[in-house]
C-alpha cells in the first residue's frame, strides 16, 4: 500500500509490518532497546527463607555469622536484615561440594 506525503510516495509501516510478517523500517528504537545489558536480579532474603533453605535454625546462623563462616547480613533497618540470595546459595553449594569431595584419612 503506497501513501503520498509531501508528494513522496512511503510505504505504509504498519501494513507492511503485518503482511511480511516483518519489523517496521524505522527499527532504531528496536535494536537500542535490545541492546540494553542484561542486569542480573537478586533477592534480598528473610531469616525464615535463610533458615529454610539452608536447613539451619537460627542459633546456628548466627554462630557461623559470629565465626565468619556464613554470608554477612545486609542491614535494611534498625532491626530488619537480609541476606543476598545468591551469597546464600552459593554458601549451600559450597558445603554440598565440600561434601562430595573425599576426605583424606590419616593412617596411623
Amino acid at each position: 500500500m503506497q501513501r503520498k506525503c509531501h508528494g513522496v510516495a512511503l510505504m505504509d509501516a504498519l501494513d507492511s509490518s503485518l503482511a511480511f510478517n516483518k519489523p517496521p523500517r524505522n527499527s532504531a528504537m528496536q535494536i537500542v532497546h535490545q541492546a540494553r545489558p542484561v542486569v542480573p536480579r537478586d533477592r534480598l532474603l528473610r531469616l525464615p527463607e535463610v533458615l529454610s533453605l539452608t536447613g539451619c535454625k537460627k542459633s546456628t546462623i548466627y554462630s557461623l555469622l559470629q565465626e565468619n563462616r556464613f554470608p554477612k547480613p545486609v542491614r535494611l533497618s534498625a532491626r530488619m536484615v537480609t541476606w543476598p540470595e545468591t551469597a546464600v546459595l552459593q554458601w549451600v553449594q559450597d558445603r554440598i561440594n565440600q561434601a562430595s569431595t573425599p576426605v583424606e584419612v590419616a593412617k596411623s
